[in-house]
């Protein structure tokens, strides 16, 4: 994508509207901004908000000042100063073109700042009252291309994070299912066990059952050969 033309609209040519409004500023305030100017010029930022700041003490209601001053505070990446001072300006002028200027500036410090929404309301803003503003409609629509980008990433990242969300869903019921088969694999070796239980005392009883019938049949037995034995021998007896 190209890269953002921060094109800051100086005050040297495009404010010469104001010069009729503000003849009546005193010689010393016009002298330091002026000063003010070249410093920004050779990039000497601090000494030109210095000299900004100076000229408003002489005249407070300098608007030439205050709209160099803010470019000032932009180029020193004090963006909300700059935010500030711009709405300040478009307060203070009715004049469209100028006024159009100081939208395109504040879309430029809310765009710096990661304010896209309001740079590109801003950027609006200022080609509704100068359509011409070939810089502003670039601006706008590098601004505009990058919240599409944005909400596009936020989209992925969104759909992502459901995906996970998902995943993480699918694992649990998997671990679930698994420990619910481990414990009915586990219930029926503990029936496997408690059956091959069962058949061992199954077993084991019918073997002591046999052995008592056994036994009791072994006396039986011996009680009848006893009895037997005792017939016999009376039998053998001589009746007299």
């Amino acid at each position: 994508m190209k890269k953002i033309k921060y094109i800051i609209l100086f005050s040297f040519a495009l404010i010469s509207s104001y010069n009729a409004v503000q003849a009546q500023n005193s010689m010393k305030a016009t002298k330091l901004i002026r000063t003010g100017n070249s410093a920004y010029a050779d990039s000497n930022f601090i000494a030109s908000e210095e000299k900004y700041h100076s000229a408003l003490l002489e005249d407070n209601g300098n608007f030439k000042a205050k709209y160099n001053l803010a470019n000032t505070l932009f180029k020193q990446e004090r963006y909300e100063e700059a935010m500030e001072a711009y709405e300040d300006l478009i307060k203070d002028t009715p004049d469209k073109t100028m006024k159009a200027n100081i939208f395109h500036n504040l879309a430029n410090a809310k765009l710096a700042n990661k304010d896209l929404e309001g740079s590109i309301e801003d950027y609006k803003n200022a080609l509704r009252l100068k359509p011409e503003m070939n810089d502003t409609r670039y601006n706008l629509i590098y601004a505009t291309n990058l919240k599409n980008q944005q909400e596009k990433q936020e989209d992925k990242e969104n759909k992502d994070n459901k995906d996970k969300d998902k995943d993480k869903d699918k694992d649990k019921d998997e671990d679930k299912g698994d420990s619910d088969k481990e414990d009915k694999e586990e219930d029926k070796e503990e029936d496997k066990k408690g059956e091959e239980q069962n058949r061992k005392l199954d077993k084991k009883e019918t073997e002591r059952l046999l052995r008592a019938v056994a036994e009791k049949e072994k006396e039986t037995k011996e009680k009848l050969e006893k009895q037997k034995a005792r017939v016999k021998a009376v039998k053998t007896e001589k009746d007299w």
